[in-house]
């Protein structure tokens, strides 16, 4: 899996068959095991977001070019967006305060545990419980939700 990334930089990877797809595309003889276990056991390869605010399957050893080339600017706009967003809900009235601390201890978790599911994290951190979304029938009013709310 990781032979295949690795010459491409990455694979596309939003859609959860995508990545599956591009490597069967690309690859001889590749099971949906070996994918699985590039992934989640080996991690030689991790998903990422990156340009056009899409994952890619990307070879663990070329993260720092990818996030360089393609993410840090990426990941600012989403953190400016998320800020934006967490105030217009309601959910805080500092948003880049919000996000901080989650991110804080968001960090905090995934130092303690280290790879954690998604899911998991989740549930270690109450404030990745928040969301955000259009209400129906409005076209840029936001709902929110909250733990406790």
């Amino acid at each position: 899996m990781g032979a295949a990334a690795h010459p491409l930089i990455g694979l596309h990877a939003t859609d959860p068959a995508s990545v599956y797809l591009s490597a069967w595309a690309r690859v001889d003889g590749i099971h949906h095991a070996d994918i699985d276990a590039a992934l989640y056991e080996d991690r030689t390869v991790v998903k990422h977001l990156a340009m056009r605010r899409t994952v890619w399957a990307v070879a663990t050893e070329l993260m720092p070019v990818v996030q360089a080339a393609a993410s840090d600017n990426v990941a600012a706009v989403q953190r400016r967006n998320l800020a934006r967003d967490v105030v217009r809900a309601g959910i805080a009235d500092d948003g880049e305060r919000w996000v901080s601390q989650a991110e804080a201890a968001t960090l905090a978790i995934l130092a303690r545990l280290g790879p954690t599911a998604g899911r998991d994290l989740t549930k270690q951190v109450p404030a990745l419980q928040a969301k955000i979304g259009p209400v129906r029938g409005t076209r840029h009013s936001l709902r929110a939700w909250s733990p406790g709310s």
